[in-house]
Parts: C-alpha cells; sequence; structure tokens
C-alpha cells in the first residue's frame, strides 16, 4: 500500500480533526497530553539547485539516486515479503506536484520536497525504527546521502515528522542554518553521530516518542 501525504492545508484539516478525536475520547486524550508520537523519518538538506522548479532537471538529477532507493525498498521486502513493491524503479512527481509543491516520489515510496533553500526527505521508515534496527537505519542513511550527494548538499538534518521544523523550512523559505539553529532553541542540541547509535539507546514503551534530532556533515 503506498504511504498517505499530508501537505498544507490537508495537513491542518487533518490535524485539527484528529485533535477533535482525541479531545472527545477521555482515555485517549489523558494518553496524547503526555506524549508525543512520530510516525515517519524525515531528512532536512541544504541544495544549491537554480532549476530545482523544473521536473525534468530534478527529475533527471534524483535519477541517480535510484540504486540507493531501490536497496531500501529490497530491504523492507526482505522483512515483510508479503508487502509486494509497488513503486516504479524511477523518480517521478507526486501525483499533486504543482508550482507550489514542488514534491517527488521514489522508487522506495519516500516524498521528496524542495524548498527555496532546502529539500525535505519524508521517508517510509518509522522515526523508532531508524532509531533502534541498525539494518534499517543503515540502508536509508546511503539513500539520505545519495540524494544528497545528486543535490550537492553539504549537511543532513534528521528529525521526526512529530517536530515542524522539517516542514517550516519548506514552507517558509529558510536555509539548513536557521532550521538547525530553531531545532537547537526548542529541542537542544542534536544527538552524537547518527551512523553510531549505540544498541538500547533510544528504546521506548511508545514508538515514536523521542523528540531527538541528528546533524551529519557531507
Amino acid at each position: 500500500m503506498a504511504p498517505i501525504y499530508f501537505r498544507g492545508r490537508e495537513r491542518v484539516f487533518f490535524l485539527v480533526h484528529l485533535a477533535i478525536f482525541i479531545y472527545e475520547q477521555p482515555d485517549v486524550y489523558h494518553l496524547a497530553e503526555t506524549l508525543t508520537v512520530s510516525t515517519r523519518t524525515q531528512v532536512v538538506v541544504d541544495h544549491r539547485l537554480e532549476d530545482y522548479r523544473d521536473p525534468k532537471a530534478a527529475v533527471a538529477l534524483l535519477g541517480q539516486a535510484v540504486p540507493a532507493a531501490l536497496a531500501v525498498e529490497s530491504y523492507g521486502h526482505s522483512v515483510e515479503p508479503e508487502n509486494p513493491a509497488t513503486e516504479p524503479e524511477s523518480w517521478r512527481p507526486a501525483q499533486h506536484h504543482s508550482a507550489d509543491q514542488l514534491d517527488y516520489v521514489s522508487p522506495d515510496g519516500s516524498l521528496v520536497s524542495f524548498g527555496q533553500h532546502v529539500v525535505l526527505i519524508s521517508a517510509s521508515a518509522r522515526w523508532s525504527g531508524f532509531l533502534t534496527i541498525e539494518p534499517l537505519r543503515n540502508v536509508h542513511l546511503a539513500a539520505f546521502r545519495s540524494i544528497a550527494r545528486c543535490i550537492r548538499g553539504s549537511r543532513l538534518v534528521l528529525l521526526p515528522d512529530a517536530i515542524d521544523e522539517g516542514y517550516d523550512a519548506i514552507n517558509e523559505g529558510i536555509s539548513l542554518e536557521d532550521c538547525a539553529a530553531r531545532l537547537r532553541k526548542r529541542y537542544g542540541p542534536p544527538q552524537r553521530s547518527v551512523g553510531a547509535i549505540p544498541p538500547n539507546a533510544f528504546i521506548e514503551t511508545i514508538p515514536g516518542s523521542h523528540l531527538v534530532w541528528f546533524s551529519e556533515a557531507l
């Protein structure tokens, strides 16, 4: 099943209705008061592309990252063989792609969104799995780094989608440095090397409740 993405007004509409549902369910509301649950892994990368608004140019550049994306798809199939591959073996503009939403879908189902100064990668990996499962983390890191090389990025900022700074970087057109500054102010300094997370460092009872972030120079 292909992942579902919410952007802009659709995301606000969804969150408002979710908040109303949680508020009206006492047991759920009590849990939501104490925990922020994140689902997907996100990455913010700086880019130096003048023609990033050109879909053909963007797809051609991202095409260099196809092998790494297919490796992610292959890994996913190896751990969940009952879920056959449904994505094409190439990058393509997302169905909602427009002049205001420069989004592209990878062969592994990740969403890549271009902003004025940065790219936001919304991966298919759950944040809890990315933090705790080394093979999953390694195959996704390789894909993130491959995308960054395609767009001539210099740094990866990795975070859960429960943290809004990734979306803000796209919607407000801010730089990666400004995005990192906001993260530091709200969540403190980044964690140590994302490529060498100690075993059991982020074991949790509620998946996705770790609001931490990482920064990696390329």
